[in-house]
C-alpha cells in the first residue's frame, strides 16, 4: 500500500476517535489530479467515537488547496531505430541469378561475403549442396565479416558461430537460417570475444558440406580460425 494512502487512513480514523484534527490528511495520487482522502460527513455526524469505520466510508475527492506535491511526470524513452532484418530467401540456387564466390585476392584470401552462402533457399536433407560452391569455398582460405554467437551446449568449447545477422533470442531479429551460420572451430587456447559483436573473421579449411548430428542437419559450413579483427562501428547489416 502506498504510504500516503496508509497516512491519510490513520489521520481519518484519529480524527474521528478524537485523537487529532478534525480536517483529513491531504494526498497526492502519482499521476493524477491532487486529492484528499477521507470520510465520508454522514458518517462523522453518526458514528460514535471509537466505533469501527466501514470501509465504503471513506472516499477520495479532488482538491485545488496549494502546497500538495504536483504528480510525477510519466517517463519518457527515446526512440529505438527497428531493427534490420534481412529477408529470408524463397527461390533456389541458380548459377546464372545466384551471386557467386569472388576470387581469391593476392594474399590468397577469398574476401567471402554472405551472398553467395545464403542467397539461395535451402532445406535440410532435399536442398542439394551447390557443386559450385563447394569447388569454390572446399579447404580455401577466407575472410568474411559476421555476428559471433557462443554454442553454449557443445562439447567442444573453442568453437563458436558467425551468422549474417544479429540475433538475440526470440526477442530480437529472427532465427538464422543454415546458410547463414558458419561454426568456426577455435584450434588453440585463444579467449574467444563476447556474443554478439560484429567482427570480420579470418578462417582456414573452409567446408561445404551437410553435418549430421542425432539424424538432424545442423550446419553446413565450418571452417577453422585463423585470427579475428574489430570492424568499422558503422557496420550494421552484413550482405
Amino acid at each position: 500500500m502506498n504510504l500516503r494512502w496508509q497516512a491519510g487512513a490513520i489521520a481519518a480514523a484519529l480524527a474521528l476517535m478524537g485523537c487529532g484534527g478534525t480536517e483529513p490528511a491531504p494526498v497526492s495520487i502519482p499521476g493524477t489530479e491532487r486529492h484528499r482522502f477521507g470520510v465520508d460527513p454522514a458518517y462523522q455526524e453518526n458514528v460514535p467515537s471509537g466505533a469501527s469505520i466501514p470501509r465504503d466510508a471513506f472516499e477520495i475527492v479532488p482538491m485545488d488547496e496549494e502546497g500538495l506535491e504536483e504528480p510525477a511526470p510519466a517517463p519518457t524513452y527515446p526512440e529505438v531505430a527497428p531493427l534490420a532484418v534481412i529477408p529470408v530467401a524463397t527461390e533456389p540456387y541458380d548459377p546464372a541469378t545466384t551471386p557467386q564466390v569472388a576470387p581469391a585476392g593476392a594474399d590468397g584470401i577469398i574476401p567471402l561475403t554472405w551472398e553467395p552462402l545464403s542467397a539461395w533457399k535451402y532445406v535440410p536433407e532435399r536442398t542439394p549442396l551447390p557443386k559450385p560452391l563447394e569447388e569454390a569455398l572446399d579447404g580455401k582460405r577466407v575472410r568474411i565479416i559476421g555476428h559471433l554467437f557462443p554454442i553454449l551446449d557443445s562439447a567442444k568449447p573453442k568453437e563458436f558461430v558467425i551468422m549474417r545477422q544479429g540475433w538475440q533470442c526470440c526477442l530480437i531479429g529472427r532465427p538464422p537460417e543454415l546458410n547463414e551460420v558458419i561454426r568456426v572451430e577455435v584450434p588453440d587456447e585463444r579467449r574467444q570475444p563476447m556474443p554478439g559483436l560484429l567482427l570480420e573473421v579470418e578462417g582456414e579449411d573452409f567446408q561445404v558440406e551437410e553435418v549430421i548430428d542425432d539424424g538432424f542437419v545442423v550446419e553446413i559450413y565450418t571452417m577453422r580460425l585463423v585470427q579475428l579483427r574489430a570492424v568499422p562501428e558503422d557496420t550494421t547489416v552484413v550482405r
